[in-house]
């Protein structure tokens, strides 16, 4: 059966239709360019500072956007204020969070920058002075 389907194709070939593919009608009349200012209406003009004034808001709101940090998931949050945190007693903390709202930064920056050095090391012999170590007795 299907040797007979074969030898009948083969025998009678499909013809593929041909269509001319026509281009569409041309407009009668030509369109003019206009090159120099002098000739384009009030109204091209009006458009024009439109679009003009339209693209520079938006180059404006994308610099704006540019410079807005990305959002955090929560979790990343958490697990950046654990990470910058870790070691630190409650001032110390505190002092941490002061600073980086100050500085508008995070808390991992803030923890990396000279001045909260200074001020843990300044804290940290504070602290030792006032609670001197116990000795041990064993």
């Amino acid at each position: 059966m299907s040797d007979e389907i074969i030898e009948d194709f083969n025998e009678n070939p499909v013809e593929e239709p041909t269509a001319e593919i026509t281009p569409p009608a041309e407009k009668d009349t030509p369109i003019e360019k206009t090159d120099s200012p002098e000739q384009y209406t009030e109204r091209e003009k009006r458009y024009y500072a439109r679009m003009k004034q339209a693209e520079n808001e938006a180059k404006k709101w994308r610099s704006e956007a540019d410079k807005v940090k990305k959002p955090v998931s929560e979790i990343d949050a958490i697990l950046e204020v654990q990470e910058s945190t870790q070691g630190l007693d409650r001032q110390e903390v505190a002092e941490l969070r002061l600073r980086a709202d100050a500085l508008h930064t995070s808390l991992t920056d803030a923890r990396k920058s000279e001045g909260f050095a200074l001020w843990q090391q300044g804290y940290k012999e504070k602290v030792a002075k006032e609670n001197p170590p116990v000795p041990s007795t064993t």
